[in-house]
């Protein structure tokens, strides 16, 4: 195995089986056979789960349940090792034990790579942003501590998670400033995304409103100028800083954060050094009870967008709006996720300190979960962001509680808390209620989740197991119909669409059809395949001369493109291998040019 050295190790992936595959119904909650199987340990990520267990009749071996419901068979993969995470969505990063890893590529035929993947993609992200940092700064960062350095030693790893995980590639980078804050803090929280593309996260506040006990007001809008207000005949100049508390999620273009906001005052005019203002220098944020009082926790949400302008050559977020962990009329509020310690959170649950905590979020609203490990229950609650009188704050519901079988770990997917208890499957409604979705048997004692269609549960002892993958096919442009896949169990796999129903490799239904050997072909309405390429749902996707779709390099006319592993035609700055190639808008790949001070050579590949 891999020992984080160079190694060449055969791979044999063998489709053995399909999986059982539940269709979510109008109903109450949906019954979900058991398998019979022993699993020593699974985990689900991204649209695939990890099993290391005694299967399909089979001695123990690897598998991973593809996005197409299928278990491939890896060998090469010791059993007794366990899946940490998933890389881009596209490698396996597999715990031998220890510091000690595996990584296997997912989107090309299972193949294990000889090189520590996570280590070389860090790697290069950190040099990409390196490359950017120095051609920006102009003096905001100090230029002698990171002009040598390894670019690496700057990722800010909180805990246990990790970074370039799923298909965003987001990274925290601590990056050393030319002048220390007003917080005595030495250094600015940089987000940068696979492609080196970043935001300093610790200079735009947006438009913070700050009021006197008579009236007066300003706005606040970053950590770097100087803000005059006037209180009891005196003028005050102010200061803000903001630092990284911690990261929550990013959502489409928005991150959202825990960050420790301080405001500073001194009086104009005189030789007084800025100190924190308190409680009784009576200032306030809005217009309602909430005190100016020393350094508060805030939820920030920033873009990942750079703003047009810069602050000492840096980039930093177009957008960003501080929210107070606080009610509608400025009194402090709490979340039970946020700390484990937090005392009146914990009252208001009635809860054990010491458990574990977890904040997600969707689209939609923010879930605050706690899990009360010594008596084994769950709560959860939901928030949204709100706004009133020029006040920004949290929207704090109702919540729910329940017991759980195991209180090891909080599982979320969707913005969501999921739980196995009793037999059911659960997850928060997004309101005020915990929902059971799924039934299963009732010895299952262990879960894994990562999507509403994507989940797995089993118990060692008992010897079985539930998989629930629910696996949508492509959108049909014309009809907008969506097929699902199901398998009876004897293992023989049909498409039952809106209208007919078809056997899997058939042709006989139009649109995007799974056919033989797990590859995608689109069906015109007079039966025949499309060739060349096909715009479907605002993506291009392009189909070879055989109807089957293309992935990876296609090149059409002399030109090169790159698709996905779901087909999509990719643009921008591409990672392949040990090389960055940069497709134009239209897709095209470039070479022979200079894209962003990068050098890319004949072939393509960024060269300096």
């Amino acid at each position: 195995m891999l020992k984080r050295t160079v190694k060449i190790t055969s791979l044999l992936v063998s489709m053995a089986s399909l999986i059982s595959i539940i269709p979510v119904q109008a109903a109450d909650y949906q019954k979900v056979d058991t398998q019979e199987g022993t699993i020593y340990s699974s985990l689900a990520k991204g649209k695939g789960i990890f099993i290391d267990g005694e299967i399909n009749g089979q001695d123990e071996a690897v598998y991973w349940i593809s996005d197409d419901g299928k278990y491939n068979k890896i060998d090469g993969i010791e059993t007794g090792d366990s899946l940490k995470d998933l890389l881009l969505n596209k490698y396996l990063e597999i715990n031998e034990g220890g510091q000690d890893f595996t990584y296997v590529d997912i989107t090309d035929n299972y193949k294990i790579k000889d090189y520590d993947v996570r280590l070389d993609l860090e790697s290069t992200e950190a040099q990409l942003l390196k490359a950017h940092i120095r051609h920006d700064n102009d003096g905001r960062f100090d230029e002698s501590k990171y002009k040598s350095a390894e670019f690496t030693s700057y990722y800010k790893k909180e805990g246990s998670a990790n970074f370039l995980s799923a298909s965003s590639g987001l990274s925290l980078f601590q990056i050393p400033l030319k002048k220390a804050r007003l917080n005595k803090e030495t250094v600015s929280s940089i987000y940068s995304d696979a492609q080196g593309n970043y935001v300093d996260a610790d200079y735009n506040l947006g438009n913070l409103k700050v009021y006197t006990t008579t009236g007066s007001s300003v706005s606040i809008k970053n950590t770097e100028d100087t803000y005059e207000i006037d209180q009891n005949g005196k003028t005050y100049q102010l200061q803000a800083t903001i630092k990284e508390n911690k990261e929550i999620t990013d959502i489409s273009d928005n991150v959202y954060r825990f960050a420790d906001l301080t405001i500073y005052k001194k009086e104009k005019g005189t030789d007084d050094n800025y100190a924190p203002i308190t409680a009784k220098d009576g200032f306030k944020f809005g217009k309602d009870n909430f005190a100016v009082d020393g350094t508060v926790t805030v939820m920030q949400l920033f873009s990942k967008t750079a703003a047009t302008d810069a602050i000492d050559g840096i980039k930093y977020s177009k957008n960003s709006v501080i929210y107070f962990i606080a009610d509608k009329d400025g009194n402090k509020d709490y979340l039970i996720g946020k700390s484990n310690s937090d005392q009146s959170a914990l009252s208001k649950i009635g809860a054990t300190a010491g458990g574990k905590t977890k904040i997600t979020g969707n689209d939609k609203g923010f879930c605050s979960i706690y899990l009360d490990s010594t008596n084994k229950k769950i709560y959860a609650e939901t928030f949204t962001l709100k706004a009133k009188n020029g006040f920004n704050y949290l929207d704090i519901g109702d919540h729910d509680s329940s017991d759980v079988v195991s209180a090891d770990s909080i599982y979320t997917a969707g913005g969501s808390a999921w739980f196995i208890n009793d037999g059911y499957i659960e997850n928060w409604d997004g309101d005020k209620h915990f929902k059971k979705l799924y039934r299963v048997d009732g010895s299952m004692s262990n879960f894994s989740v990562s999507s509403k269609d994507n989940m797995i549960a089993w118990n060692e002892d008992s010897k079985g197991y539930s998989v629930i993958h629910n696996v949508a096919t492509k959108t049909d442009a014309t009809t907008k119909t969506t097929a699902t896949t199901t398998t009876t169990t004897t293992g023989a796999a049909v498409t039952v669409g809106t209208t007919d129903t078809t056997a899997v490799g058939t042709t006989t239904t139009t649109g995007w059809v799974l056919g033989q050997n797990n590859t995608w072909n689109y069906v015109l309405e007079n039966g025949t395949k499309k060739t060349g390429w096909l715009k479907d749902n605002g993506s291009w996707y392009y189909l070879k001369a055989d109807g089957i779709m293309a992935t990876g390099w296609a090149n059409d006319n002399s030109t090169w493109y790159y698709l996905n592993g779901s087909g999509a035609m990719k643009t921008g700055w591409i990672n392949d291998g040990n090389a960055w190639y940069y497709c134009d808008a239209s897709g095209a790949m470039l070479y022979n040019t200079t894209i962003d001070g990068y050098v890319l050579g004949t072939n393509g590949a960024w060269i300096k």
